[in-house]
């Protein structure tokens, strides 16, 4: 898919690293990405240390880490995007990280940047987690919350 300049991104479960190599985007959260990485995540520099031996494993070309209550680090080849939580209670994480992988990925297909994409997923995540159960993010409450974030 690469090799075709098709973007790639993968929602890692903890057993399936090895077979994730030269993907456009992972998106760990901070348990999978200390199993991949083989190190407990106790800190910022633990996250950025498990990172990095990530991408020297597999070599995609961005990381996403999903940090709960800490919000969200999107890892490019050369920079560090930095997202506090968009939640504003949070009722239940089911289906949190499935919300910022396909919201992502949306956006990168539509010509989103990176840090647009990180935007837009955090704040998805944001609309589901206030939810009890499998909930959705409606397009117009997406909308919303990002015009009030981009516009005050």
């Amino acid at each position: 898919a690469k090799k075709r300049g098709i973007f790639v991104s993968v929602d890692p479960k903890e057993r399936d690293f090895p077979f994730y190599k030269d993907v456009g985007l992972i998106t760990p959260n901070t348990k999978e990405l200390g199993y991949g990485a083989g190190m407990p995540i106790e800190s910022d520099n633990d996250v950025s240390e498990a990172v990095e031996k990530i991408r020297k494993m597999l070599n995609p070309d961005m990381v996403l880490v999903t940090r709960g209550s800490q919000g969200m680090s999107l890892f490019e080849k050369d920079a560090l995007t930095h997202i506090p939580t968009a939640a504003r209670k949070v009722f239940d994480v089911t289906g949190a990280g499935d919300t910022v992988i396909a919201c992502f990925t949306l956006c990168m297909a539509a010509g989103a940047t990176p840090q647009e994409a990180t935007l837009i997923s955090n704040a998805a995540a944001g609309m589901v987690v206030a939810e009890l159960g499998a909930a959705s993010a409606p397009w117009e409450g997406l909308k919303s919350i990002c015009m009030e974030a981009t516009h005050g």
